[in-house]
């Protein structure tokens, strides 16, 4: 129906072009019309002329198609087909990661299909609880039903023992920020335990191999585990969250994971969500270098802006997304967990189930934060996009689509956008983009950790590489290639059995 009226109105828009030109040249020339010429310059030439459009249009149109069609051809084969490495550095500069598991909850739903599906469909509302300055309801993106109860005496336990340990902390309080990103974070760790408790062999059979190496090259599987906590984070309020993760983790792993198989290197620090891909980089590069591929990377980050005390931060700085500054930050919270082995890392028990692989992260800082005043540069968030893809041995146009943690309330939209339309301007901004800020809020550190997730869903349902992209940190950008694993290669069909 569309295409019905839009071609009435080329018919008309020509029709009346024409009349108007030849009804002005007869008038100026003082021409004396005869019917032939009525029925030539008034009927025939408008229905020429539209019918040469229409042509044009047609021949164009199959043009592009067929460019189309040899485009996307040309992407799926370099998707299935990465540049191979002819050097050791290209080998190391295209290593890749496997990613076991990705676990989520945020306001949309308990997983990257559950956002995925919400993208576009649902919005951030406002809350009942919280109110601006001006006596307003804020604009949240809340996880409903939330349990905080079941979780109390965990906390409590954590917190009195902290305060034990130090005097000064003694009438100090857990903020209600910390305590719902770690009500967030129980449910993520639930899902990832259940992915790890079909790995007890895995863990067993390394334990049984290691058992034979000199202490020098022995490698006993481990879980390294890096996380991100509440960027407004106290130094109590971290305390107590990395007391109560490792009793969460003790109590989980009791069963499959032997004692002293968690790890947890020395704690940084206000970490982000670059710092945590760095962090997993770094650790698969010692990995490989030392051969130790039975360890598998665990991050997490958790984060939430659901408090009275986080609105009234976020007014006062000037970040909050009011009725007065619609182009602040919506508090969100949410948590996540990936968990990462190496690229060639296989399990005793081979379930089947694909697994997404990952490419090296690129990471880079902005010299000035994206919420300051100012025309937005988006020429960080492109250089990491583009070192991203080179990574991976890739072209741009083996892209085929871009999943990131970027809102539309604040710069970090227009960001992602123009990033888009310089690196990939085959991506269609409305199928192919997926901005999970618009849903979720602002989650801090977990929003990368969210942003692969989505990537990750995005590849192994298209099987094509999709690029995830960090820009939720007010300085820092993230990004990495995620693709579907490789298609095995058909083995050679068996010899017949000889005849005795």
């Amino acid at each position: 129906m569309n295409t019905l009226v839009k071609t009435i109105a080329l018919l008309l828009a020509i029709t009346c072009t024409v009349w108007l030109v030849v009804l002005w040249r007869w008038q100026v020339t003082s021409r004396d019309m005869s019917v032939t010429d009525i029925m030539l310059y008034l009927g025939a030439l408008p229905l020429a002329l539209f019918g040469l459009v229409i042509v044009g249009r047609w021949a164009l149109g199959g043009a592009d198609q067929r460019a189309q069609r040899r485009a996307d051809a040309k992407a799926k084969a370099a998707a299935a087909t990465p540049a191979k490495a002819t050097s050791t550095g290209e080998l190391e500069r295209q290593a890749t990661m496997q990613l076991l598991s990705a676990d989520l909850i945020c306001a949309a739903g308990a997983t990257a299909r559950d956002l995925r599906s919400a993208l576009g469909e649902k919005r951030p509302a406002l809350d009942r609880e919280l109110v601006d300055d001006d006596g307003m309801p804020v604009m949240c993106a809340r996880i409903p039903d939330l349990n905080l109860d079941e979780l109390s005496p965990a906390f409590a336990l954590a917190v009195e023992t902290t305060r034990k340990r130090d005097a000064d902390w003694a009438a100090t309080e857990l903020s209600v920020v910390m305590q719902r990103s770690m009500a967030a974070l129980a449910m993520c760790l639930d899902a990832v335990f259940m992915r790890l408790a079909p790995l007890r062999d895995h863990f067993v059979a390394a334990d049984a191999a290691a058992a034979d190496m000199d202490a020098a090259t022995r490698s006993e599987a481990r879980l390294l585990v890096f996380v991100a906590w509440p960027e407004e984070a106290s130094p109590f309020d971290q305390a107590v969250a990395d007391l109560w993760l490792h009793q969460a983790m003790e109590q989980r792993r009791e069963g499959f994971i032997p004692a002293g198989r968690i790890v947890r290197p020395p704690a940084e620090p206000k970490l982000n969500g670059a710092a945590l891909l760095r962090h997993a980089d770094e650790t698969m590069t010692r990995m490989r270098e030392r051969g130790w591929n039975d360890d598998m990377v665990l991050l997490l980050a958790c984060d939430s802006h659901i408090a009275e005390a986080a609105v009234a931060r976020w007014q006062r700085a000037g970040l909050l997304c009011t009725s007065r500054q619609p182009k602040g930050r919506i508090p969100g919270e949410a948590a996540a967990g990936l968990l990462l082995a190496a690229g060639d890392w296989r399990p005793i028990d081979d379930d089947g189930r694909p697994r997404a692989v990952l490419h090296r992260p690129a990471v880079a800082q902005r010299n000035k934060s994206i919420d300051d005043r100012g025309r937005v540069d988006h020429a960080v968030a492109l250089a990491a996009a583009q070192a991203a893809i080179t990574a991976s041995g890739l072209e741009a146009p083996a892209v085929l689509a871009l999943m990131s943690d970027a809102d539309q309330s604040t710069p970090r939209g227009l960001e992602t956008y123009a990033t888009t339309q310089a690196l990939l301007p085959h991506l269609d901004v409305g199928l192919d983009l997926g901005l999970a800020g618009v849903v979720c809020g602002y989650t801090g550190a977990a929003s990368t950790l969210i942003s692969i997730a989505l990537a990750a869903e995005r590849a192994l349902d298209a099987e094509a590489p999709c690029l995830a992209l960090s820009v939720a940190d007010s300085q820092w950008r993230a990004a990495l290639v995620v693709r579907p694993p490789a298609k095995p290669t058909p083995s050679a069909a068996p010899a017949p059995p000889s005849s005795p």
